[in-house]
């Protein structure tokens, strides 16, 4: 990727020295500006690069490069600033969102320009090489079945760790969210911006949230949309907070399956039909599009295909080829495409969230324990692929540099929080949990899918367009309709196949 216009921001920013955790000094907006040049790969769209302290800490110390981009608001006369972007993680390229166009409304994108950019560690930005081999490795071992397995996974994290360490010049140990919420603060100086005015969805939530608990008096407008909580206290809590919602999605696709004769199990118990599916997923009798299909990945596909309506219709035929012939047909024909074998991968996850969550357990047995008691209490999903974050830090060395602690920011700031109550992945008890610690309004949207705005809710869309466009703060405690499309019709924007063969770790 083309990085022109490299601006460089650690003396501009000598005075943004964080004192604390919880106190940051103010620091006067630049006016020389960034040097914006039009992306090689979508000419659309202008990239730069900021150059930032690797350390905020330490910010007369070594550098590391942020990648922006920018789509210029649709209508110039209407043109209100810019509202910067990030799409979650970790691992998520604000730079891709814009030239996407995947983030916010119509409205938001004709009235403000879009700034979208590439945290620490990411992409474009300076970034976090792995070992591909040694990640795939890894990732293989979240989910282990006894003790030997559960040791393995202690140790290649710890050889992922290392690995990353020595290939990455440094940015492992500063690629926590404390350390982006002081690059955003950077894109708004560079930007001369006074005040900033933020979108973030997902994980991006995270960094917003830190933002405004380190500069909350140059907040202008933000929206955080399927919120983290970061007070949450264990692993435990982390993995039943992540199951409850998949179990309902489930119970909710199985009622409508049941009784509609647009699904192939139309008339038939179909929790009886998934956990005859599942024995044959643990049997290892599955495939899908030619790969075993194991317990691990059928489960990260019913995440997907029961919390978006769209696909519960295909999940019923899903379902029922799988249990009848051991194989299912793909939603759709795969794509042929020859990508050549990488020895390095682009691989944050270690380097964020240990130093941003570091869930741990002690030992396989109380990691079994858990996930017992998920079968127990969810017994028709029994687990999801987000539970694996759990294990993403076992074996990990050193403590947390952004350690979990409740939300708390000035009652001032203009924030506005939306949840999604059948959301899979920032569940809504999270939102709920984010917004009062923080006393923030929340929108609720009481519909399927993760994260909302932008994405097919008038009423969502009119409430924050309202915010980012007027000012008007939503009421506090707004609820929105469902808005969801009849299973099976097509979704306002695309979502990527909901069938993973094996494990995988997904992004917030």
């Amino acid at each position: 990727m083309e990085h022109p216009g490299r601006l460089i921001i650690s003396g501009l920013l000598g005075g943004a020295v964080v004192l604390s955790t919880a106190t940051a000094v103010q620091a006067a907006p630049n006016e020389e500006g960034i040097d914006w040049r039009a992306c090689a790969d979508e000419p659309a769209a202008d990239c730069a690069e900021l150059e930032v302290p690797l350390d905020w800490d330490d910010p007369e110390g070594p550098t590391t490069t942020i990648a922006l981009a920018r789509m210029s608001a649709g209508d110039p006369d209407a043109r209100l600033g810019s509202v910067v972007i990030n799409p979650g993680g970790p691992g998520g390229s604000g730079v891709n969102a814009v030239k996407n166009e995947s983030m916010g409304s119509e409205a938001l994108r004709e009235n403000y320009d879009i700034v979208g950019f590439d945290p620490r560690g990411v992409g474009g930005s300076d970034p976090i090489m792995c070992s591909t081999d040694l990640t795939a490795e890894w990732t293989a071992s979240l989910n282990p079945e006894g003790p030997r397995e559960y040791a393995q996974n202690r140790r290649l994290g710890r050889e992922v760790q290392r690995d990353c360490d020595l290939r990455s010049s440094g940015v492992t140990r500063y690629a926590d969210t404390y350390q982006t919420a002081h690059d955003i603060e950077a894109i708004r100086i560079a930007l001369g911006e006074v005040d900033l005015n933020y979108l973030g969805a997902s994980y991006g939530t995270l960094m917003g949230q830190q933002y405004a608990e380190l500069f909350g008096d140059n907040v202008g407008s933000m929206v955080l949309d399927g919120n983290m909580d970061h007070a949450l206290p264990s692993a435990r809590e982390f993995m039943f907070s992540e199951v409850a919602p998949v179990e309902e999605n489930f119970l909710q696709f199985a009622e409508w399956c049941t009784g509609s004769e647009a699904c192939d199990l139309s008339g038939q118990d179909v929790s009886a039909v998934y956990d005859e599916v599942k024995k044959k997923a643990r049997a290892g009798e599955l495939e899908y599009a030619g790969a075993p299909l194991d317990f691990y990945g059928l489960s990260s596909s019913m995440v997907a295909i029961t919390g978006y309506t769209q696909y519960w219709q295909y999940g019923g035929t899903f379902l029922k080829q799988l249990n009848e012939t051991g194989s299912a047909d793909p939603l759709e024909p795969a794509i042929a495409e020859t990508v050549a074998a990488q020895e390095e991968t682009n691989q944050v996850m270690q380097a964020v969230w240990c130093n941003d969550f570091d869930f741990q357990t002690r030992n396989y047995r109380e990691y079994d324990a858990i996930r017992a008691d998920l079968a127990e209490s969810y017994p028709n999903v029994e687990w999801s692929h987000y539970a694996s974050y759990a294990l993403t830090c076992n074996g990990y060395r050193g403590e947390p540099s952004n350690p979990r602690r409740p939300f708390v920011i000035d009652d001032d700031v203009p924030l506005v929080m939306v949840g999604t109550v059948n959301d899979f992945a920032t569940v809504y008890e999270w939102n709920v949990a984010a917004a009062e610690q923080a006393d923030a309004p929340l929108v609720t949207y009481e519909g399927f899918g993760h994260t909302i705005y932008g994405l097919g809710s008038d009423c969502v869309d009119a409430a924050l367009d309202g915010y980012f466009m007027d000012g008007v703060e939503p009421a506090d405690g707004l609820s929105c309709p469902p808005a969801d499309p009849n299973p099976g019709a097509p979704r306002v924007k695309s979502l990527d196949a909901p069938v993973s063969p094996g494990s995988v770790l997904p992004r917030y």
